[in-house]
């Protein structure tokens, strides 16, 4: 993904040029809403997001450790925060065919009811669009 080095391009203009097709999985989709952040939306997002290291296969011993050390089931992918103290958990899924597991349901229910703000983005222009709207006065 281009960097952009001088003033970053606006929404609009930029979603124009997006690859309108699904990533091809969770991983892809969620590299790439990180290279924006890194990049395009730099400015905007201030190194402000980070990845949560929930998914992928691990063998016994790596899981045993990692939930040892608090990694829990159901987490969303991303966390974003202001500094004001408001904070939006983002939840990676690809194109349509990307499901909420139940552990996902059950915990995001349980944050939306503590007052959290937790979407599911499913495109990298939702993504943008949803970072956009949190960072924006």
């Amino acid at each position: 993904m281009a960097i952009c080095l001088g003033t970053p391009m606006k929404a609009p203009a930029y979603l124009t040029r997006i690859r309108r097709k699904p990533a091809k999985n969770e991983h892809c989709l969620q590299r790439a809403i990180a290279d924006w952040c890194d990049g395009l939306g730099k400015r905007l997002v201030q190194g402000r997001f980070a990845a949560i290291p929930n998914g992928g296969g691990r063998d016994r011993i790596t899981g045993a450790r990692l939930k040892a050390e608090g990694v829990r089931a159901g987490m969303p992918d991303l966390v974003f925060w202001r500094d004001e103290g408001r904070v939006m958990w983002v939840e990676v899924k690809n194109g349509t065919s990307g499901a909420l597991s139940p552990a996902q349901k059950e915990l995001h229910v349980r944050m939306k009811a503590d007052g959290h703000l937790v979407l599911v983005c499913r495109t990298l222009a939702e993504a943008i669009q949803v970072i956009q709207a949190f960072y924006q006065p």
